[in-house]
């Protein structure tokens, strides 16, 4: 991959995760927003008040808090797929022969295995 389409790949998922949470904030304050047109606005509208949407966005909401390492633990927010940080760290920990560093154990989460990018 070239660097040019890397830095497209990552800028458009970057304006995915922006979009997404303009929408979100824009549902959850029932306001319409300035920047998308009373039209659009009015037409997304009956779709946000549908059951099936209302499920999906429960469940999400609920997949999303749900604490991996047991209740109190918090929720995961990392893309290390399904290991905890906590796992990941004793990993780290047997394979370094010590405690990992913040940075390590960020390393270790965060990066895409396909590409060089950060989330």
């Amino acid at each position: 991959m070239t660097t040019e389409g890397s830095i497209k790949d990552h800028f458009i998922k970057k304006c995915s995760i922006q979009y997404k949470g303009m929408l979100c904030e824009a549902r959850s304050s029932e306001e319409k927003r300035k920047n998308i047109p009373k039209s659009v606005w009015e037409s997304w509208k009956p779709h946000y008040d549908t059951d099936n949407f209302k499920a999906k966005s429960a469940q999400c909401s609920k997949n999303q808090l749900s604490e991996k390492c047991g209740e109190g633990s918090g929720p995961s927010r990392h893309t290390g797929g399904s290991r905890t940080h906590r796992e990941h760290a004793r990993k780290l920990a047997t394979v370094l022969g010590r405690p990992p560093h913040p940075h390590e154990l960020l390393k270790k989460t965060q990066p895409k295995e396909t590409m060089s990018l950060w989330i």
